[in-house]
């Protein structure tokens, strides 16, 4: 406590420990072979929940950051996705999504026109709502955070002890 709000100000992730420190390139995935360095895409990413909802806080350095897309095409611009599993031990050996597994998308947005937003990808047709989002460019990129209801994701409420897998 206090809860993360998303205003686009992380100083309220001081105490979140353990953040995921996402530099170098074992950690690109997309045109690995135009990446050239840290300062063209890096990230440092922070997860936490409370009763009811998941936050997310991403610090990205990226020296081009463009997303002039809303909705289901955020993909193709500047965005952190997640790829989440509430029940990772159901059906281990699964390849495609099943019950428990979530896959979202947070966009900055341009700033100007684009405001920034969430999508759900999987399970289709959820959407966690307006004002659950804000970003901020800085001077090497940009800042997003998302607190995000769990009911709208369609998954159980999560807790202590509960297993739970995330990538970003």
């Amino acid at each position: 406590d206090p809860a993360v709000v998303a205003d686009g100000d992380l100083n309220d992730w001081d105490l979140v420990p353990n953040p995921i420190v996402l530099k170098g390139r074992a950690h690109v995935t997309h045109s690995p072979d135009q990446w050239d360095g840290d300062r063209d895409l890096s990230a440092v990413i922070r997860l936490c929940w409370r009763p009811g909802e998941l936050a997310i806080a991403a610090e990205v350095t990226d020296d081009s950051v463009r997303q002039p897309y809303a909705g289901a095409d955020i993909w193709r611009g500047d965005h952190v996705n997640l790829w989440l599993d509430f029940q990772p031990g159901v059906e281990p050996e699964r390849t495609m999504f099943g019950e428990g597994q979530v896959h979202l998308v947070v966009s900055p947005g341009d700033v100007a026109t684009v405001k920034p937003e969430i999508h759900v990808y999987r399970p289709e047709g959820l959407n966690p709502g307006p004002g659950a989002v804000a970003s901020r460019r800085t001077a090497t990129g940009y800042v997003v955070e998302a607190v995000i209801p769990v009911e709208r994701l369609g998954v159980p409420a999560f807790a202590m002890y509960k297993d739970a897998n995330f990538e970003v």
